[in-house]
């Protein structure tokens, strides 16, 4: 079941989507100020905004919110308004967002809209899923002096729970010598996690780390996975 959050000034639209959405299965929640979205965002895990561009007594407006998310948030973002213009559209792609769309729009649109945006989520993921699989399809060739100590490393540190801390300049192999750990561990049976610390942000790294329950949806954090 995929939660969805409406950003709009406008109340009588933030129910109505609310309501046109609730009837396809989608899970709402409803903000009408970029504070409000931005707790609501950090709080939950929301897999995809409904974004209007103008927001009257918002600190951020439509962009500017859109520009945030993007920072610290992997969420696919419609854009939509009632003002806007082929310009816009241009501009809130390049910022991020997956479609624009303006209002007054059908339900039928708004529908197709969400879904298509969601399906295209999915398939992003699965894609990353897909790469994070194939990244055993090496081979750990050499046999060089300095290879085969690296070898006789691993196959000491291997068996055992330690930390291992690898090191060295770009291009030299870390990531391969880091999956060769895992595949002669104890957990080889299990998945290989890789973590990219530079993409978390302090607001959310407590939550993706250690993962959360929210009513009756839980994510698992990357230890536990």
């Amino acid at each position: 079941m995929k939660h969805i959050l409406i950003i709009d000034d406008e109340m009588d639209i933030l129910t109505n989507v609310k309501a046109i959405l609730n009837d396809e299965g989608f899970i709402c929640y409803l903000a009408t100020n970029s504070n409000q979205a931005l707790e609501i965002i950090k709080s939950n895990n929301i897999d995809l905004l409904l974004l209007d561009v103008w927001l009257e007594g918002s600190e951020y407006d439509g962009l500017e919110i859109l520009e945030l998310i993007k920072k610290n948030y992997n969420i696919p973002i419609i854009l939509i308004s009632g003002h806007g213009n082929i310009d816009m559209a241009v501009d809130a792609i390049k910022k991020g967002a997956q479609e624009f769309i303006e209002k007054p729009f059908s339900s039928e649109r708004l529908i197709l809209s969400v879904k298509q945006t969601l399906e295209l989520s999915e398939v992003k993921k699965e894609n990353i899923s897909l790469k994070n699989k194939e990244i055993f399809n090496y081979n750990f060739i050499g046999n060089s002096v300095s290879i085969n100590k690296i070898r006789q490393l691993i196959d000491k540190v291997a068996p055992t729970s330690s930390r291992v801390l690898i090191y060295g300049e770009s291009g030299t192999g870390k990531d391969l010598v880091a999956k060769e750990i895992h595949l002669k561990s104890q957990n080889k049976n299990g998945p290989f996690i890789v973590v990219n610390a530079a993409l978390m942000s302090p607001d959310n790294i407590e939550i993706e780390l250690f993962g959360s329950v929210k009513k009756d949806r839980v994510k698992k954090g990357l230890l536990e996975k």
